[in-house]
Formats: C-alpha cells, structure tokens, sequence
C-alpha cells in the first residue's frame, strides 16, 4: 500500500502509550471530530461491507433527530494507522499498510459522510504505532463483535483467500463472489472452499471408506472454521489440503457448472427428467420440471440459462468423487488424470440416476445431510471408474 496521510479538524486527547514485547508500541488517543469535517478512511481493513438494515435505520434516526446526541449513543469509530500527529486542532493520519484504516464504525461512517450537514460529533478511538499495524487484524476482530462477524469475512481480511483468488482473477465469476459478509455479490465464497473441503482426497481416494464431507455443502461455518485451521496449521503449502488443489480451483467450479448445465441432458441417457416426481419436506409430491416453472434459472458460477429447475445442492455430492481421479505432481499438487467433463459425460448419467432415486425418497436438504448419501455415490464412482478410464 501507498503510505497515505489524511488531515481532519478535530480535537485529540493521547491516552496510553504501551510496549508491548514482541510486538511494538501501541499508542491510543481519544478523538472527537464533527461529522462535516470527516474525510474518506481506507476501509479495507473492516471484515465487514457496508450494508442498510435495522443498525443502520437507527444510526439515521439519530444523526436526524437527534444530532446533539450522536456522538453519545454511538459506538464511534476505530481507526489504526501507523501514526497520529496532532497540531493546532488538525488530526493527521498516516496510513502504510492495507491492514490499517476503519477497522470499526463502517456504519456509523457511511451514515455521517452522507449527513454531513448535520450539527454533530462522533468520538473516534485512535490506535496507532509501529506495534498497532501488526495487530490490526485482531483489533478488527475484537470490534466486530456487536454481531458476530462471520468465518467467511474473518478468512478474507487475514489473507486466507489470497491464493484462490489469484486463480480465478481471470474467471468472468470472479466479481461476482462475496468474499465478506454484506457484500451485494451472488455466489459466496463458502461455495467454492465448500467445493475444494469435498475434493479433498482425506475423504477417500479411490478405497473404501465411511467419511463424508457433508460440511462442504450443508454447513459453512465449520467448513471455513476447517479452512482457516489447515492454513494456520500448513500456511501456503501442500501439506494445506486447500492449498493442494489450488491448481485445479476453476476445473472444478468449471466441472460444477457444466454439471448443473447438463444435468438433465445427462439423466436423459438414462431415463426421463421431466417425469420424476420428489417429495417435498411437507410430503407432498411434485415433479421436477414443474417446481417454479415460470422461474427463470442460471447456473451457479456462470449464469448461464438453464433449461428448468436443477436440484442444484445434489451436483456438491454427484461431483465430489471425482476426486478419486486426482494424482499429485512432483511438487505435491494435484491434478486431474484426464478431463472431468469427459469422466462425467461418461458416468454422470449413472451418477444423476443414483442421486435422484435417492432423492425421490428423501428431500434434498434430508439427502445431503446424510453421510450415506455422500458414501453412496463414491461407492458408486470407484464402481464406475474403469468404464471411462482405461
């Protein structure tokens, strides 16, 4: 990051100064500042995106209502930088890394910068020097916790995603997931680490086995909490289950979609998918192709038009095996032996069948937390991998 400095009228109060061994000094002032002397903050550093809701309505109220008052029935702002000069009423802010900035407060900000005709104040916590940089991320964390700010978006402000993100820059998907929480992006990127927890070989590689990855898809949480333990535990290396597969990231969102693109093409070949009825969780019986059939549908990643309704959650459990044709390379990254399309063009037919007839009996949400499902259909692939490999 360009160091960048940032000047505001306000009054300053330096409270502690602190040295902390190991780390550095951690300086912290108290400042207050009326709301239309404010200037942009870098805000990368805040796990969370802005987002207008309940909090934000009565931020509002307040700032409107009530402005002699804002500055006290407010939390404030949380700012780190790597210094804080005061001199004659003006605050300087000197900010050299992207950790630094409004770890807290995005609300409270976004509501002042576009009231800023108001006659009100907002308190703002300063921490700042060379050991506050090196803290920030967990004095991000620390903040954040009015709501509990999801796995996902504390994954993203560490760094964690880096390396997948890396991979897909180039991908026509890649603007379109949400990385933090709030973010007005249609694909989470609990999709994709969901999707890479399911293609890791410790779930059976081509043996016999009882393990399921049923958390790739049903539940986030512990995936991202699993996520950021492998990277702590391994960093960017190939003993990181994760970061093993980085090579493979958009063969597999590529296969996912192609799936869900062709599924009903691909169940055609071996029966007929516009006369399969599944029961629904209240136990009635309905046909595939008439679930919300004025409903337009896209693919997942992609967008692309699909043809009708696909029980999207299944293709997480159709596509997993697939894992049982990765092979390492010399550096410890896997890789496919041949082309996924081909091998689901092959055997996803088989594969689709499996999972709706076990989808006719039991509801998706039912089929997808049962660990037999999961098994079932690697079984099932071991049984089918010699007819598309030779």
């Amino acid at each position: 990051m360009k160091t960048t400095s940032i000047t505001v009228k306000a009054d300053l109060i330096p409270t502690f100064i602190t040295n902390i061994d190991g780390i550095g000094t951690v300086d912290t002032a108290i400042m207050k500042i009326k709301v239309k002397d404010l200037k942009f903050l870098p805000r990368e550093a805040n796990p969370r995106s802005f987002h207008e809701g309940s909090t934000t309505k009565k931020i509002e109220q307040t700032i409107t209502e009530e402005p002699e008052l804002f500055e006290v029935l407010n939390r404030g702002l949380t700012i780190v930088c790597s210094d804080c000069i005061y001199n004659r009423g003006e605050v300087t802010f000197i900010f050299t890394d992207k950790n630094q900035g409004l770890v807290d407060g995005g609300h409270t900000f976004t509501v002042a910068m576009r009231n800023s005709d108001a006659d009100a104040s907002v308190i703002a916590k300063i921490i700042y020097g060379d050991g506050a940089t090196k803290l920030a991320n967990r004095i991000a964390e620390t903040f954040n916790t009015t709501e509990k700010v999801s796995e996902m978006s504390l994954n993203n402000l560490r760094g964690y995603f880096d390396f997948i993100k890396k991979e897909i820059i180039n991908q026509p998907y890649y603007f379109d997931i949400k990385w933090e929480e709030n973010a007005k992006k249609r694909i989470l990127s609990t999709r994709i680490v969901g999707l890479m927890n399911s293609f890791d070989p410790r779930w059976g590689h081509g043996n016999i086995t009882e393990k399921a990855p049923t958390d790739s898809y049903n539940s986030a949480r512990h995936t991202q909490l699993d996520f950021r333990k492998k990277y702590l535990d391994f960093g960017e290396t190939t003993d990181n289950p994760y970061y093993a597969l980085k090579n493979i990231i958009v063969q597999i969102i590529d296969l996912f979609d192609w799936t869900e693109q062709n599924f009903a093409r691909l169940y055609n070949k071996v029966g007929r998918y516009n006369s399969i009825s599944v029961t629904l969780p209240d136990k009635t019986k309905i046909k595939l192709s008439e679930i919300d059939k004025n409903k337009k549908f896209k693919s997942t990643f992609y967008g692309d038009n699909l043809q009708g309704y696909i029980p999207t959650p299944l293709i997480y459990a159709i596509i997993a095996p697939m894992r049982i044709f990765l092979e390492r390379d010399n550096e410890g990254f896997w890789y496919f032996i041949t082309d996924p399309k081909q091998i689901m063009e092959a055997i996803g037919p088989r594969l689709i069948k499996y999972a709706l007839d076990y989808y006719q009996i039991y509801n998706p949400s039912a089929a997808m937390k049962d660990p037999k499902f999961w098994v079932y259909l690697y079984d099932k692939t071991i049984l089918l991998k010699n007819s598309c490999i030779n």
